[in-house]
């Protein structure tokens, strides 16, 4: 069993940041993912583009999540030219730009590695238990940091949970997907520059509607920096979570609209004529699954007020952005300014040595539709793994930290 003073479970956009921060702060710090590459949702799930860094024309979110996006834009792999600060990008380049930081960062790598249990005693976790081609391996730490975006380690580690929702309905979960041939120089709204927009092609809708297309979302063709290249969000499907069977069947189908949608675009929108798939996501797009009932749960109305806390870490400028799973239809309220996330939003005090960053902390369903996207996504991985770091350091629980401290560490 290796040791370590932060372990951080799940390399999606929280994750991998998290680790960087961190090591960076003098931690021994290992990260686990079950791809063999890191990068998550953005990565092997195609979601594109990173959402958003920039508020009112300033940025709101630095820090490590934009020293990644300026490290793409130097490898060619990022459009950081957009004035809301949504970035495009390429999915293979931020991959290995990813990999060079965590290196870079004496982080050590666990891929292909999938978390299965741990050990909890005297409310604290031990261990977790991982297995990785046939092999079962732990690994112990002082910390560890739930990034799983699906909070499988929280879940083993036995916190609260908050209610499922009271129709039973989560948010559609989408199989994103890439085509190539595009005429991006005729094709509308596939730059997402300007505030307060909805950016899904209303001409395209309307024929997809015409042609009696399975249910979709959207669509939203988003740049993806080439020349007639563009990533495809509009596949939709209803989560069924408890029901690993029937999950997997919408998963299924999500496949097969995604080859349906191809046919229906090449044959009926003028841009696409040329088209043909370049490949799709390895994840489903899940974009509601567990979050904790941590410390504090934060609310859509105190992220729309934009309420200040003292405990404050990140914040999001995104809108909440609500898909519904039965139907084409999407419930936006775009934000006057930020909202706030208070750092007690990434802990439950039932464990003493458990962070959650990303998509599972805990916030209500509405704050939940803004902060689930990737920027305040990665700034609360920042704040989580530099929380750790001072955890481990000060041999304190998570909860009784300096927060001041962190904060400080969190400003640029």
């Amino acid at each position: 069993m290796r040791k370590y003073d932060v372990v951080v479970c799940g390399g999606g956009p929280s994750g991998f940041v998290a680790a960087i921060a961190a090591a960076r702060s003098g931690a021994k710090v290992a990260i686990i993912d079950q791809l063999n590459h890191f990068g998550g949702l953005a990565t092997g799930g195609m979601v594109s583009p990173v959402s958003e860094f920039n508020s009112n024309g300033r940025r709101v979110i630095d820090g490590i999540p934009w020293e990644v996006m300026l490290r793409l834009q130097e490898r060619g792999g990022a459009d950081l030219s957009y004035p809301i600060g949504n970035v495009p990008f390429d999915p293979e380049i931020y991959k290995i730009v990813i990999q060079e930081m965590l290196i870079s960062s004496v982080v050590e790598i666990y891929l292909e590695s999938t978390l299965i249990d741990c050990v909890v005693s005297e409310n604290k976790i031990q261990s977790v238990r991982c297995l990785s081609n046939g092999s079962v391996f732990s690994l112990s730490s002082k910390v560890f940091i739930d990034s799983t975006g699906t909070a499988c380690l929280s879940m083993f580690a036995g916190l609260p949970f908050q209610k499922d929702p009271e129709d039973g309905e989560c948010q559609a979960a989408s199989l994103c997907f890439r085509l190539a041939g595009v005429d991006t120089d005729r094709l509308e709204n596939i730059h997402l520059k300007d505030p307060h927009t909805r950016y899904f092609n209303s001409r395209v809708r309307a024929v997809l509607e015409e042609c009696s297309a399975p249910n979709f979302g959207g669509p939203w063709f988003i740049w993806g920096l080439h020349d007639g290249i563009v990533s495809v969000n509009m596949t939709r499907g209803k989560v069924d979570s408890c029901s690993p069977l029937n999950n997997s069947r919408m998963v299924c189908r999500l496949r097969e609209d995604m080859f349906t949608f191809v046919s229906l675009l090449q044959n009926n929108v003028r841009e696409f004529a040329n088209s043909y798939l370049l490949d799709s996501a390895v994840l489903t797009g899940y974009r509601e699954n567990r979050r904790i009932a941590g410390a504090h749960i934060l609310t859509g109305d105190e992220i729309v007020s934009g309420y200040e806390f003292a405990d404050a870490i990140a914040c999001t400028a995104h809108p909440i952005d609500v898909h519904i799973a039965t139907s084409k239809e999407q419930a936006v309220t775009f934000l006057d300014g930020v909202g706030y996330i208070p750092y007690r939003s990434l802990y439950s005090e039932k464990i003493d040595n458990l962070l959650v960053s990303g998509r599972c902390i805990s916030a209500d369903r509405n704050a939940f539709a803004s902060i689930r996207v990737q920027a305040p996504c990665m700034a609360v991985g920042e704040a989580a793994g530099y929380a750790a770091a001072l955890s481990s350091k000060e041999d304190v629980p998570v909860s009784e930290i300096d927060v001041k401290e962190l904060q400080d560490m969190l400003t640029p």
